[in-house]
């Protein structure tokens, strides 16, 4: 890794919003039921040099859902335009999401009580391949 860089791979921001409440097992069953059906697990790429790390996000019309999202595991709640719809009923969609080290401990969390496809793309996303010198 290399110290030179603004952001360091697998770190998350000093501003990005922690957890506001401690979750207990019902919260976890229902972030996990809610993930499931409307999340994203993958990489996001950091850098031109190809660098990447782990993301969760969802995107939702309604604000609500993200907001108990943010609360319970923390990370950004923000306000997007659609590109792909322009016919949308709103010009905007509301988008929560973690990455780095914050998404690395929600996956490993949540993977017991995901399905076999969830369960294949949280640890697509958790592999780093290899770098050859």
């Amino acid at each position: 890794m290399r110290k030179d860089k603004k952001h360091f791979m697998g770190h998350e921001h000093k501003s990005t919003a922690k957890a506001s409440r401690q979750i207990c097992m019902n919260d976890l069953h229902w972030v996990a039921g809610f993930l499931e059906g409307e999340a994203y697990f993958g990489r996001t790429v950091l850098n031109r040099d190809g660098s990447s790390t782990e993301r969760i996000t969802v995107r939702q019309n309604d604000r609500q859902t993200l907001d108990q999202l943010h609360d319970l595991l923390g990370g950004n709640v923000r306000i997007v335009q659609h590109r792909t719809n322009k016919l949308a009923r709103q010009p905007f969609i509301w988008d929560w999401g973690i990455h780095g080290s914050r998404a690395r401990g929600a996956m490993m969390t949540l993977y017991p009580l995901m399905s076999d496809k969830r369960k294949q793309q949280i640890k697509s996303s958790l592999q780093v391949q290899a770098v050859t010198t």
